[in-house]
């Protein structure tokens, strides 16, 4: 609708009020006038896609997509500022036409992992979570669940974003075996590599402790891979023997994996979990009790108070034992920031012949434990 604004006039005389409302209705009149002719950001957005589709200059295809994608991302804008919802088919074109930039640059991505514009892709990505829920385009669903299988590759991004990756693919449910089946594959493959990592350095390790220079610290290195290899592959059988194995030979030693940081970056919280060390430089255990000496390191922000009663063990039984207060001698020691001690701790046990599991620090706050096999 055209509507055309002629002669608006002011008397000399006439009040602030009066001259407020002409202003307001000026431009009340201009937008009309605005909206009336022009187009809106979505349609333009949809004249320059349209126009894009046939440009065979490939540069000049991107730059009107590009123009296409801002314009849309302007028509979200206006909704979003005003809390309203954003109508489906706005949200269909603008992920469509994202998902179309986040191909392009995942092309890049797998030929020059170096040179490609990481940021970007997460940043495109994160449009997915917030328009995505509620479509049901199957061509939009179908085709970011591709991009997601597609870019969930160890080679270019770290374990945990694969599988983050894969799991979101699993949850749009249109190629939900694909991504299960990829989940399954790179758990398992994964978990076979470090535990075949694992394994050499046993074997070194192993093999150098029949001579009388042995050092066993490497085992600490083998240590985490084969957790990390259990964490991926939980009912792998090889890796759980393997890690009795190592746990067993490294009971005299700190699972310290910090120290072996640039082998094992980036570490995983979900095993390198403890900022307190145990370990049990010598142990003589009967069949009624276990009278271990254990040592402790402290890498906490603070110095440590410590306390008989912060003190366990787990039998093979599972039987969760505490220390005899009696007998032990933890009582009221400091453990300062990045220094270590070392007392006597005795534990009962409540069933003849029982087998430590591990023994458990745990003072309300902090909780560490040093695994026995």
């Amino acid at each position: 609708m055209m509507v055309c604004v002629k002669g608006l006039t002011f008397q000399r005389g006439s009040n602030l009020m009066s001259r407020i409302t002409a202003v307001t209705l000026v431009a009340f009149l201009a937008l009309s006038l605005f909206t009336g002719c022009g187009k809106s950001p979505e349609e333009t957005a949809d004249s320059f896609l349209k126009a894009a589709e046939k440009v065979q200059n490939e540069k000049k295809r991107e730059e009107m997509e590009k123009k296409a994608y801002l314009k849309y991302t302007e028509a979200i804008q206006h909704f979003a500022i005003r809390s309203k919802p954003i109508p489906e088919t706005l949200r269909t074109k603008y992920l469509k036409l994202t998902l179309q930039k986040l191909n392009v640059e995942l092309k890049r991505f797998l030929a020059n992992p170096d040179e490609a514009n990481t940021e970007q892709i997460d940043l495109w990505r994160s449009d997915f979570p917030k328009y995505l829920p509620g479509l049901t385009d199957k061509d939009l669903l179908d085709g970011y669940s591709k991009f997601l299988i597609d870019i969930a590759n160890p080679e270019l991004m770290d374990m945990n974003a694969v599988l983050a990756t894969l799991e979101e693919a699993r949850k749009l449910g249109v190629r939900a075996k694909e991504a299960g089946d990829k989940i399954n594959a790179i758990q398992s493959g994964f978990a076979k590599e470090k535990l075949g990592e694992a394994q050499k350095i046993f074997e070194n390790v192993q093999a150098a402790m029949k001579g009388k220079n042995a050092n066993k610290d490497e085992l600490v290195i083998a240590e985490y891979w084969t957790l990390l290899a259990l964490k991926y592959h939980p009912e792998n059988s090889a890796a759980l023997e393997m890690i009795s194995k190592i746990r067993n030979l490294l009971t005299d030693t700190y699972s310290g994996y910090e120290r072996y940081e640039d082998a094992l970056a980036p570490l995983d919280p979900a095993i390198d979990k403890y900022d307190i060390y145990l370990c049990v430089p010598e142990q003589k255990v009967s069949k009624s009790e276990a009278k271990l000496s254990l040592s402790m390191w402290n890498l906490t922000a603070n110095p440590i108070q410590t306390l008989n009663d912060y003190f366990f063990i787990v039998t093979s039984d599972g039987d969760t034992v505490a220390a005899d207060p009696n007998s032990s001698k933890y009582n009221k020691i400091t453990v300062d920031v990045k220094t270590d001690t070392t007392a006597t701790l005795v534990f009962k046990f409540p069933k003849p012949g029982s087998k430590i599991k591990n023994v458990l620090y745990k003072d309300g706050v902090k909780v560490s434990e040093k695994f026995f096999y």
